[in-house]
């Protein structure tokens, strides 16, 4: 497998920014779910929940 060496990203007009964000969100889910095993990012998500709840509060 090649390894990609750069990477253009040419930002979106604001009326596509959130689509951008979605497609962005699902590529790199994609790729953590290519690397890690299910547990592992069930692990980090609850980490980011809980950050996410401290930080609100």
């Amino acid at each position: 497998m090649s390894r990609i060496k750069t990477v253009t990203v040419v930002p979106p007009a604001k009326e596509n920014l959130e689509e951008f964000e979605r497609r962005k969100a699902q590529a790199f889910i994609r790729i953590l779910r290519n690397k890690y095993p299910d547990r592992v990012l069930d692990q980090v998500f609850e980490r980011l929940e809980e950050e996410l709840k401290q930080n609100n509060n």
